[in-house]
């Protein structure tokens, strides 16, 4: 298993075990006037990867991707390219917001790290 995921062909190191993937079923439940339960299940199952990603403002290592490159990754509208943890490749889009917090006062310090919080979701069809 790799401390990283890639997305968009550059690494970013995704802390592990609070870089997770959920699995969601969407289905509607509720009570029939019999008593008894009757639910509905959509055809799918929703796979959401979420959690924080360490990101240098300069990485080191030109296969890791920098705060910069993040955000352009962030900004397309289309799916992208998803390594997780072990390996498997994915075309899911990014979603949601992009919270970034810098872990120094410096914020363009080339010693700098930020924590971003990510949420990647794909849709099984089953």
């Amino acid at each position: 298993m790799n401390d990283y995921i890639v997305l968009d062909g550059k690494r970013y190191k995704a802390r592990f075990p609070q870089f997770d993937r959920l699995r969601r079923k969407p289905s509607r439940e509720r009570m029939t006037l019999g008593g008894k339960l009757d639910v509905t299940y959509g055809p799918a199952v929703w796979v959401l990867w979420q959690g924080p990603l360490v990101v240098d403002y300069t990485p080191g290592d030109t296969l890791y991707g920098s705060s910069d490159e993040l955000d352009v990754t962030f900004d397309k509208t289309v799916a992208l390219t998803y390594i997780d943890h072990f390996g498997t490749a994915f075309t899911p889009p990014i979603v949601g917001n992009l919270p970034r917090q810098s872990l120094t006062p410096v914020h363009d310090g080339a010693e700098n790290r930020f924590l971003y919080t990510v949420r990647i979701i794909k849709a099984t069809e089953v």
